[in-house]
């Protein structure tokens, strides 16, 4: 990322070049001083995407602030965004302690401040959740995180505008994290929309590139119980069972991969 910013700042022939370079040499610094250099990074960063001159790339500085925004700068930060993800399979409590210890080091970290987002999701907290996308939105502005941050946040009560915007037009050939919710949402929408051949075709690339998604059991009995005529009781009980079964012994490991869902292994429950 150091090389990234380096060469962006070259390419676009920026004249306060100083106060990112440091950003570049972080070996040299103190935890806090380094703190204090990222700020000032995403400070220079955000003037660029305000230039609106042909010299900079403003995708580039996009994308370059959101690197910087999910860099963590802080040990302490970086240990209670761990322990966080941890604890949110069996302590909620103990994982909005440890995200709010998180945003406490590092008030602009993205990752925390989308945990953050989440819980506040999961506990219909409301009144947090549009400050939180704003904070988000000041480092992801122009990226798809900024897109998907608030579809997830805010799909329940989008109503129309969510059912009739699709989130994502191509299925990509290198899945990603990115590209896993944005899929997500897309098969969300798709069966909302009772577009089943669109939501049959983003399944089979959710089972194929994401097989350990637990919510793919879940996806699958919704689109047989809607799309097909002789869905039986006996049919969706079994496979709602084999939903909650998945549910119940996800790992740490799967809860951290697919962090991004905010439903996780509680649609339909």
């Amino acid at each position: 990322m150091r090389q990234e910013l380096k060469s962006f700042l070259v390419q676009s022939k920026a004249t306060n070049i100083f106060v990112a370079l440091l950003f570049l040499a972080p070996q040299v610094w103190s935890a806090t001083d380094f703190q204090d250099v990222k700020s000032e990074a995403i400070i220079y960063l955000k003037k660029v995407q305000a230039d609106t001159g042909p010299q900079f790339k403003s995708k580039d500085a996009n994308d370059l602030l959101l690197k910087i925004g999910k860099t963590f700068v802080s040990r302490e930060a970086q240990e209670a965004y761990e322990s966080a993800l941890n604890a949110s399979v069996d302590n909620a409590k103990e994982a909005k302690r440890q995200i709010d210890t998180c945003l406490q080091k590092e008030a602009q970290q993205v990752e925390c401040l989308i945990q953050k987002l989440k819980m506040s999701y999961k506990t219909k907290s409301e009144n947090e959740i549009e400050p939180l996308l704003r904070d988000i939105g000041e480092l992801a502005r122009g990226t798809t995180y900024e897109i998907w941050t608030e579809y997830m946040a805010k799909k329940t009560h989008l109503g129309p505008n969510f059912k009739n915007k699709m989130v994502s037009r191509k299925i990509y050939e290198a899945p990603t994290e990115e590209h896993f919710v944005l899929m997500v949402l897309e098969l969300e929408r798709s069966l909302q929309n009772k577009n089943y051949s669109r939501a049959k075709e983003i399944l089979h690339y959710l089972n194929k590139n994401f097989p350990d998604y637990p919510d793919n059991a879940y996806f699958a009995s919704r689109l047989n119980k809607e799309s097909a005529e002789s869905a039986t009781v006996l049919d969706e009980a079994e496979a709602d069972q084999a939903y909650i079964s998945k549910c119940k012994i996800q790992s740490r490991s799967i809860v951290r991969k697919y962090r991004y869902d905010f439903d996780l292994c509680s649609r339909g429950l």
